[in-house]
């Protein structure tokens, strides 16, 4: 299962090195950090799965959610996680909307390990993507929008999508939302592993955020991370 991960993990570096033509030696930064990534993911086999597309993640991420709590993504881009997730509720017949935030103009920091700058990679102009009639888009950078969106609106977290990429945003989320957390509350990361850099990114912000104790690791899908929480953490 070991080598099994690290194949597709080289596999996918090797495509995405064709397709960027990178550096031999920033080739070699990245595999080592697909390396990482799969010993990781190594520890946790025993209670995860393993999905080779993000939506098949999507799916299962959704799949067993609590019937009362918000469902937040942040980082929209131009939409097609959360017309997805807004679909799947559409099917089930769940009323909830799905929110979403996003400042529409780039990332607020720099990307490190990446080669995105801020303000530049993701950047829509402010302009807001088509989505679901049971979306609701939540525009602006999360420091300013989140706090208020919160005291309006007292409900748990049943499900929490960070797609923020960086770690500064990503730290103010899970400070803002920890305590909404409840047992069964779902969190899913995009960008948590897999990358040159990970450890300082969405997943320091984590590790700094929630008890290791409070949530167990469910699914993976290449830089993609779901857990489920244990417990409150209040």
């Amino acid at each position: 299962m070991e080598q099994q991960n690290r194949n597709q993990l080289a596999d996918t570096a090797k495509s995405e090195a064709v397709k960027v033509r990178r550096h031999p030696a920033i080739e070699l930064v990245w595999q080592r950090a697909y390396g990482e990534a799969a010993d990781f993911m190594q520890r946790y086999v025993a209670t995860a799965l393993l999905f080779n597309s993000r939506a098949d993640l999507h799916k299962f991420a959704m799949r067993d959610l609590a019937a009362v709590g918000l469902i937040l993504e942040f980082g929209v881009s131009q939409g097609a996680s959360i017309n997805g997730f807004a679909d799947i509720l559409r099917q089930r017949t769940d009323q909830r909307p799905v929110y979403g935030f996003d400042a529409f103009s780039g990332l607020s920091e720099d990307w490190v390990g990446h080669i995105y700058p801020k303000l530049e990679r993701f950047d829509l102009k402010g302009n807001l993507p088509t989505v679901r009639d049971n979306v609701v888009l939540v525009q602006g950078w999360v420091d300013e929008t989140l706090p208020d969106f919160l005291a309006a609106h007292p409900d748990p977290i049943a499900f929490l999508h960070i797609d923020t990429d960086t770690y500064g945003p990503a730290r103010t989320i899970l400070d803002l939302c920890r305590s909404r957390l409840r047992e069964g509350s779902v969190v899913l990361f995009d960008e948590l592993i897999g990358y040159p850099g990970w450890r300082v990114g969405e997943y320091k912000a984590l590790m700094e955020t929630l008890p290791q104790d409070s949530y167990e690791y469910l699914g993976f899908a290449g830089y993609e991370v779901m857990i489920r929480m244990k417990r409150s953490i209040g």
